[in-house]
């Protein structure tokens, strides 16, 4: 367990799993949690999240199952469902009926899992390389981690699966009455759109069909009536998303690995996690 927190209460959690290991992290991030579970993982296959979702007791079997079908498969997502069941409120979700495989990078256009269930080869991302740091929650662009992984998956050979066998249950929503989930669409247009300028000044022009297509979807999910219910009209969002088209081009970025550029002065996740640990490490 990353431990990103203040003051953690693992009581329960260690019942429940006593060889549950705990690691603190003075640094922030959700990409950086990532990457530092990635660091410190012992298995063939890492396993990622949600801190608000749940599964049921085949999930580890589950998991293991679509790898085994799939020994190409670099990365596997699963069915993520609606756990709240209130039509007022948007909970992140995706539904997978049956499975699919993509493979090569323009089928990341048709790339739709998300990080609340994200299953991760060593073997690939020892290849890809980490999760961006400037994205995901806690850094300058709070959202897209998980799709600019899969790209970059896709770009270095690896074949991505998308598997109704995997079923993992969302209980995070946001309301549409105070525009919480009005605010969560835009910010992760916000990130995609910085992402694709990211892609398209690592000189990778397969994000130049992927920019055209992302500004075609958008326009068609236009629902101007909407408004009129309380509910997002999506103007905002393709608006939100020509502005991290526009944000992405003032940041640094790393043509090799395909990633932002960081400060400097930004430790990386095997640093962090040593200079925060409280424990021995184990063998």
């Amino acid at each position: 367990m990353i431990d990103q927190g203040d003051s953690p209460d693992l009581g329960a959690a260690r019942l429940a799993f006593p060889a549950l290991r705990h690691q603190p992290t003075l640094e922030r991030g959700l990409s950086r949690a990532r990457n530092a579970g990635i660091t410190l993982a012992r298995g063939e296959i890492v396993a990622f999240l949600d801190d608000d979702c749940t599964v049921g007791p085949g999930w580890v079997a589950q998991v293991a199952e679509v790898f085994g079908r799939h020994p190409e498969a670099g990365l596997v997502f699963g069915s993520v469902s609606d756990g709240v069941g209130d039509p007022e409120q948007y909970v992140p979700s995706y539904s997978i009926t049956g499975e699919r495989t993509l493979r090569g990078r323009l089928a990341a256009a048709r790339a739709h899992g998300i990080g609340a269930a994200m299953y991760v080869r060593r073997e690939a991302a020892a290849k890809v390389g980490e999760f961006d740091l400037l994205l995901g929650a806690g850094a300058e662009f709070r959202s897209s981690e998980d799709w600019d992984f899969t790209f970059r998956t896709l770009a270095a050979g690896f074949r991505v699966v998308e598997s109704a066998a995997v079923q993992v249950v969302h209980h995070g929503g946001r309301p549409y009455a105070d525009g919480s989930a009005a605010s969560l669409l835009r910010m992760n247009a916000f990130s995609h759109g910085a992402v694709h300028t990211k892609l398209l000044r690592c000189r990778d022009w397969v994000a130049l069909v992927l920019l055209v297509e992302e500004l075609w979807s958008s326009l068609r999910l236009l629902r101007p009536l909407a408004g009129l219910a309380g509910k997002p009209t999506n103007a905002g969002r393709l608006l939100s998303y020509c502005r991290g088209l526009a944000a992405g081009w003032g940041r640094p970025v790393d043509a090799g690995t395909r990633t932002f550029r960081p400060s400097s002065a930004t430790s990386s996740p095997l640093q962090s996690l040593r200079s925060s640990s409280t424990e021995a490490p184990q063998p």
